[in-house]
């Protein structure tokens, strides 16, 4: 492994701005699931759908808070993944893994939640052990993160997320060894 400056690593201040988007995600999916069904499924109206959501987040008997707090389990693990590949990995690479882990996580939450809410505003009668799925949905997500984790290692093996040792062009990999005139003798880019 290379080198990586700390101007290639990601900065707390990313971390920060990532951890803030990742629990807003977390947080809403479940939320914005079930709008999506109240909508398109129920034919219910954006707004009396949205207001039926906003009521349900801490009535008794519905709670969608405490789902949607039980749905941040797979979020804080890719969290935390994240502060420790951190350390690890320059940005590029790190938003890359980023990416495919969050991937991973709602390409499993979101039909799950889809498949729950369903027989409640489709055809059919939704079952009274469904809401034991919400239960089991964020910890299988954690699987599907590391999958997709997984697969994003894969692809930063990519030569487009691999970073070039120190004294070499950042954008083609020129060796710019003994150049003076501040440009890459080879792109033309600033050194």
């Amino acid at each position: 492994m290379t080198n990586i400056s700390r101007s290639r690593r990601i900065t707390r201040i990313q971390l920060m701005a990532l951890c803030a988007f990742t629990l807003i995600v977390g947080f809403a999916t479940s939320s914005l699931t079930l709008l999506a069904v109240q909508i398109f499924v129920g034919g219910i109206p954006l707004g009396t759908a949205y207001a039926d959501i906003i009521f349900q987040q801490f009535a008794t008997g519905h709670n969608l808070f405490i789902f949607a707090l039980i749905g941040l389990i797979p979020f804080v693990a890719l969290l935390m993944k994240m502060l420790s590949i951190s350390k690890k990995y320059n940005a590029r690479k790190c938003y890359a893994l980023y990416l495919s882990g969050l991937i991973g996580i709602l390409g499993f939450m979101i039909p799950s939640h889809v498949d729950v809410w369903y027989p409640l505003y489709g055809p059919g009668r939704m079952s009274s052990t469904a809401v034991v799925a919400f239960m089991f949905i964020p910890f299988w997500c954690i699987g599907t993160m590391l999958i997709g984790m997984f697969v994003g290692r894969q692809i930063i093996k990519i030569k487009w997320f691999q970073a070039f040792p120190a004294g070499h062009c950042q954008h083609c990999g020129y060796n710019l060894t003994e150049n003076v005139s501040g440009k890459c003798s080879e792109c033309g880019k600033a050194i």
